[in-house]
């Protein structure tokens, strides 16, 4: 688990896009899940009302 924050990319594979991202690192437990901007969800053309699954790339 990263504790540190650093540039990373997140994929949406439903619609194949990538974003550049700041990845940084949230309070829990490894697996506890992770936040995603709506700017980013919207570039993504993630579903803004579901809870989608996003491949995260990281340092």
């Amino acid at each position: 688990m990263a504790t540190n924050a650093g540039q990373g990319r997140v994929v949406y594979p439903d619609t194949g896009k990538s974003v550049a991202v700041e990845l940084i690192p949230i309070d829990g437990d490894a697996g506890a899940g992770s936040r995603l901007s709506l700017p980013a969800m919207r570039l993504l053309e993630a579903a803004l009302t579901g809870l989608p699954t996003v491949q995260v790339y990281g340092p």
